[in-house]
């Protein structure tokens, strides 16, 4: 047998609102950075991030992005691309959380996903608060949500402080297939 995964990944270019940026640079979400398909790399001043900032230190930094995706599209699989390490933005660990809601009418919405710190994964730089590092944490649906719009909630609080920067978020439909050969029998069958 043969077995394989294929991801769709749906909300590349697609319209997304925002809780408001509180930085007032240029990293302030241009209402396009996150669903460009562009996953940023360890050097931040060169990729296209967008940050946020928790004023109040003792609070998790919590964003929303919600992701029109035009039309009632299936989906199972969530990932957001971050960085940290330089410019006074810790790295995005220490109570970390991602939850993923679906809706159909941008109002009532249902948690389909979770994820935790356990879920990240380090793609990149040398993980220390004196240089840039990229991560990835992904939340998997236990089945396909069929909704037209997904509501990405992440929720960080950074040791030190309460900065977020955000390259990209990947809504996609993962499918896992498996190939079974069956070998017929070395003889003639003859229809009645």
């Amino acid at each position: 047998s043969l077995t394989g995964e294929t991801t769709l990944v749906v909300s590349t270019g697609k319209d997304y609102t925002t809780t408001k940026p509180n930085r007032n640079d240029v990293y302030d979400d241009d209402q396009s950075r996150l669903t460009d398909g562009s996953k940023g790399n360890a050097d931040a001043g060169n990729a296209k991030y967008a940050g946020w900032n928790s004023n109040d230190k003792s609070k998790p930094n919590v964003v929303e992005v919600t992701i029109d995706l035009g039309e009632a599209t299936a989906t199972n699989s969530y990932t957001v691309y971050m960085a940290g390490g330089n410019w006074g933005i810790n790295l995005p660990k220490g109570c970390i959380s991602l939850q993923v809601y679906a809706s159909d009418d941008n109002e009532s919405f249902d948690l389909v996903a979770t994820a935790a710190e356990d879920d990240m994964i380090h793609t990149g730089g040398t993980e220390s608060n004196d240089s840039w590092s990229t991560y990835t944490i992904t939340a998997h649906g236990k089945k396909a949500v069929t909704a037209r719009y997904v509501k990405i909630v992440i929720s960080h609080k950074a040791f030190g402080n309460g900065f977020m920067f955000f390259a990209v978020i990947l809504v996609a439909v993962v499918a896992i297939w498996n190939i079974i050969e069956r070998k017929k029998a070395n003889k003639t069958e003859i229809a009645e």
